[in-house]
């Protein structure tokens, strides 16, 4: 379930927009929905300036505000149309996922599971979930004003008697296990996104917590299949979500990415920030002269070992006891070929409990199976995070199935 906040559009052709707003730049992505996917008909993107951004949240409004007209004109003036309807990803640092588990014993195991039981369920565990996430907030921030609101939710596994079912419906049992996974942000970040939208005439269709829509992306038709960590690197942090059965488990973020490079080596060489931004990409591309490429190889290494210390830790606190053999890699800040170096060289079977070493894959276009490009800007995984969330708007606009809808009627009854 991702965050609603406009009605569906009245024509089935109408065009909607994805807007990425990320540290490194603004992506904006023109689609429509035909039958069982999502068509991209207009991309554009506009570098955002160094001050802009903090944290992944926008910190110069106007700023922001001109970068995505900008994108927007560009991916407009490619698909030849105007959307009204928009689409905003919530990045990792904005928001806050947890995956915790409930476990109900019923006082008649006899008797068939019925919905107004599990809808009853469903709020226990999303009231309890919504409370654990306050307490850790309070936490972390030292901070007993706190005004979270659920951008996204999902079931992740449903066990009755420790036998586990797709859904509990007509099931008997004494016992039920449900596992939930929640993402929340401030209303504050929310605010500043409703403004954005009205600064640039638009109507936000649904917010989602990127992480959340980048899984749904990528999922394969067989959903139990999909299983790994995943690395999505951007400009200033690290998206780390593990995915177990198609499901989120969990999410964290680690504070570095790309920029932290190219600061690096802006340092190193004396240079300007964007002209040490450019001498990384070429360095990326193999398109630097050897002595430099030596000095910039020495920083990138420097970088990713702290990089790779950082990963590990993070994968520790998801406290798993088995973890799935695969990372699955995204972001531009994963064009660096010492990533994937470094992950292929860390003795992770020894570290934590992966069941074998792992596979090391990159998610590319293809891997989001029901987005068709017609642009041709989408060819590597540098885009695949904007992609995936036209694929919010097809899930939304498909009938909900019988869980997805308990869990809108319970937030709309929690006011979250």
């Amino acid at each position: 379930m991702a965050l609603k906040l406009f009605k569906r559009p009245e024509k089935k052709d109408e065009p909607f927009l994805a807007l990425d707003i990320g540290t490194e730049s603004v992506k904006a992505l023109i689609f429509t929905l035909d039958e069982e996917r999502a068509v991209v008909k207009g991309f554009g993107e506009q570098k955002q300036g160094l001050t802009q951004m903090r944290g992944g949240t926008i910190a110069n409004l106007p700023g922001v505000c001109e970068n995505c007209e900008v994108a927007i004109s560009q991916a407009s003036l490619q698909a030849g149309v105007s959307p009204e309807r928009v689409i905003i990803g919530l990045a990792g640092p904005t928001i806050k996922g947890f995956s915790t588990f409930f476990r109900f014993e019923r006082t008649d195991p006899e008797t068939k599971i019925t919905p107004a039981e599990f809808q009853e369920i469903i709020n226990r565990v999303q009231e309890a979930s919504f409370e654990s996430a306050v307490e850790e907030e309070k936490y972390e921030t030292g901070s007993d004003n706190l005004n979270l609101k659920l951008t996204n939710s999902s079931v992740i596994s449903v066990k009755i008697d420790n036998f586990e079912v797709p859904t509990p419906l007509n099931f008997k049992g004494k016992e039920i296990e449900i596992g939930f996974f929640s993402a929340y942000t401030s209303t504050v970040q929310l605010e500043t996104l409703e403004s954005l939208a009205d600064e640039l005439g638009l109507l936000i269709y649904s917010i989602s917590a990127e992480p959340f829509s980048l899984v749904s992306g990528i999922l394969p038709a067989e959903r139990e299949s999909l299983a790994g960590v995943i690395l999505d690197l951007g400009g200033t942090v690290t998206d780390v979500i593990l995915v177990k059965q198609g499901r989120i488990l969990g999410t964290k973020v680690l504070p570095l990415g790309g920029r932290m490079i190219s600061q690096r080596i802006a340092d190193l060489l004396s240079l300007p920030f964007e002209e040490a931004e450019s001498k990384k990409i070429q360095y990326s591309q193999n398109e630097i002269e050897p002595t430099l490429k030596r000095k910039i190889k020495e920083v990138v290494s420097q970088e990713v070992d702290l990089w790779i210390g950082g990963v590990e830790r993070a994968i520790k606190n998801f406290t798993e006891e088995v973890l799935p053999a695969q990372f699955l890699i995204c972001g531009g800040g994963a064009s660096l070929p010492e990533i994937k170096t470094a992950l292929l060289a860390h003795p992770w079977s020894k570290k934590l409990p992966f069941s074998q070493f792992p596979k090391i894959d990159f998610i590319v276009p293809d891997n989001v199976l029901t987005v068709f490009d017609q642009t041709g800007f989408f060819t590597d995984h540098r885009r695949v995070t904007p992609m995936s969330l036209c694929k919010v708007a097809l899930d939304l606009e498909k009938e909900e199935d019988v869980v997805s809808r308990m869990l809108v009627k319970t937030a709309h009854k929690m006011g979250i």
